[in-house]
């Protein structure tokens, strides 16, 4: 199926590319090694479960952004031979899902084994892969609204900010309860995944 053949594609292409492989598997553990080495596990848990939501969110949506319109001139030839959209944007999402679950495993590994925070390794590693699989999607998304790859990053810079705002550290949720304004966070997927890792 195109599926299977766009899929093995991408593999072979983006493994034989050792920079990208090398960024795309150490670059989130390494930055949540050197972010949590100031830190407290005890006094900053809060701050360090963040930071993690914050790499999984960024390297999730960033790739993605990267991925699609690296291939944009590739991908308009191939509609004209009947390239099926679902098929490449499937085999897209399955591709980061892998390097994704790689990513969130490694930077669990260092929140938990390194750091040696209050948590559980599988549920804390779920929660980041879930929020590092949104990410994905999200940039998937901003690539097919924009024409340019300007615009894309653009978008996905608008949108990390507003997950930035809107995650639950910068506005706190007890004072947005206490205000009536909780709905803000509704749409924030960091905010769900911080959620769910303080309440681990």
């Amino acid at each position: 199926s195109q599926f299977i053949l766009l899929f093995e594609r991408m593999t072979k292409l983006y493994t034989r590319d050792y920079a990208w492989l090398f960024f795309a598997l150490a670059a989130a553990p390494v930055m949540m090694f050197g972010l949590s080495l100031p830190l407290d596990e005890a006094k900053d848990r809060h701050t360090l479960l963040f930071l993690a939501t914050l790499l999984a969110f960024f390297f999730g949506i960033f790739p993605a952004i990267e991925m699609v319109h690296s291939e944009r001139t590739i991908y308009m030839r191939e509609r004209m031979v009947n390239l099926k959209i679902p098929s490449y944007l499937l085999s897209k999402l399955v591709f980061l899902m892998a390097f994704g679950m790689i990513q969130s495993f490694f930077i669990t590994a260092v929140l938990v084994w390194f750091v040696r925070i209050d948590a559980a390794f599988t549920p804390c590693f779920l929660t980041l892969f879930s929020v590092q699989l949104t990410g994905s999607a999200m940039g998937i998304f901003f690539s097919t609204l924009a024409e340019s790859a300007k615009v894309a990053l653009s978008l996905m810079l608008m949108w990390v900010v507003m997950m930035l705002a809107f995650s639950g550290f910068l506005m706190k949720l007890p004072d947005l309860r206490d205000s009536g304004s909780e709905w803000i966070l509704a749409p924030s997927s960091m905010r769900w995944g911080l959620g769910s890792l303080m309440s681990l």
